[in-house]
């Protein structure tokens, strides 16, 4: 578990989304999930995301999923070509329905996966079908938590708790990201006395020390292979 504590304004959408690309590229790790808990920041945070990994051309890289899009709508992302594919012009591709994000949002297929706090606790904690097609994808990933402290605090035990499963025993690296870091390390590595013998969560701050030196295009097509 990594904890990236930068002031406002300071880049942490840049830093933690390149070192989670990093670290998932070094580690083998199979997908980024960036987690955030406005809906306004996080179409934000994928336009940023958008504009960096998506190529001009090719298969897409960043998957935007929260209670706001809509994928009925044209794609405005459409992939740019030349000339004609199959008939079927620039434009015309770009007035059609958003198919690819609407098939990748139902087991969340991407390789880099920009969402609501509330869509990931759902993932992990519903009971629906579109909830639990998307568990198993949580399994050897990046998660990164932005703003970390507005996680409600009456639900902090079951959320830590779960939290603490995927990194203990599913591969994942959790990443905690705000201004103003809450003491959530410690509440994470609290544990009954007759579960002391697991693997403890390993925690380290971040500096732009460890996020730089990131090749954004190599780590995010390492996550498309």
């Amino acid at each position: 578990m990594y904890r990236l504590h930068l002031p406002t304004g300071a880049g942490k959408t840049f830093a933690g989304g390149g070192f989670a690309l990093r670290h998932a590229a070094l580690r083998g790790l199979r997908r980024v999930i960036v987690a955030v808990p406005f809906i306004s920041i996080t179409e934000q945070n994928a336009a940023v995301y958008r504009s960096l990994l998506d190529p001009e051309h090719g298969p897409r890289t960043v998957l935007e999923h929260h209670s706001a899009v809509n994928f009925e709508a044209p794609d405005r992302h459409a992939p740019r070509s030349l000339g004609t594919s199959g008939g079927v012009s620039q434009d015309q591709r770009r007035a059609r329905p958003n198919r690819w994000a609407k098939l990748a949002a139902e087991n969340w297929d991407a390789p880099f996966i920009v969402t609501t706090t509330v869509r990931l606790i759902e993932s992990l904690f519903g009971n629906s079908r579109s909830a639990t097609r998307r568990l198993h994808r949580l399994a050897n990933s990046v998660i990164v938590l932005d703003e970390v402290q507005a996680l409600p605090d009456t639900l902090l035990t079951p959320i830590l708790s779960g939290l603490r499963e995927l990194v203990e025993h599913y591969g994942v690296t959790l990443v905690l990201s705000s201004a103003t870091q809450p003491e959530l390390a410690t509440l994470m590595a609290d544990r009954p006395a007759t579960a002391r013998h697991r693997r403890q969560p390993r925690t380290a701050f971040l500096s732009f020390a460890l996020c730089g030196g990131v090749s954004v295009t190599e780590s995010s097509q390492t996550l498309s292979r």
